[in-house]
């Protein structure tokens, strides 16, 4: 469901969300008429700019990786993303400050596992908040 994601980029690049939401969904909608008066030049520059961090969340960018493409590509403190072909996540960017690898910021599963993978090679810092319930499965 890429609602959330549409009404949060239509905040950021103030442009038409149902387009928005359509265009994530993988339509190819044909530009909405400017919006109260709004001239069609700016209009048209908006839609550029809210498709371009559109395809730049997209599954093959792979920003997963790189805590500066998430950074530069959030909305807010949350960033968005295609973790796996139509399946969107979201994910507060604060959390990067505890990540044990990039990958794991692909999708909720990925997550877990390079957490668990960190913990169980020791590789996990001693005081990541984690390591508290995971000490509990053990």
């Amino acid at each position: 469901n890429v609602t959330e994601i549409a009404k949060a980029a239509k905040t950021e690049f103030n442009y038409d969300e149902s387009y928005l939401a359509s265009y994530l969904s993988g339509d190819k909608p044909l530009p909405p008429e400017p919006l109260g008066g709004t001239d069609a030049a700016e209009w048209e520059q908006r839609r550029i700019a809210a498709t371009t961090w559109c395809d730049s969340i997209r599954n093959d960018k792979d920003i997963y990786y790189s805590a500066s493409a998430t950074e530069r590509l959030k909305i807010g403190d949350t960033v968005y993303q295609e973790a796996y072909s139509n399946r969107w996540v979201s994910y507060s960017f604060s959390a990067r400050r505890q990540g044990v690898a990039g990958y794991q910021f692909r999708a909720p599963g990925e997550w877990f596992a390079e957490i668990y993978a960190a913990y169980h090679t020791k590789k996990m810092n001693k005081n990541h908040p984690a390591r508290t319930w995971l000490d509990i499965l053990q």
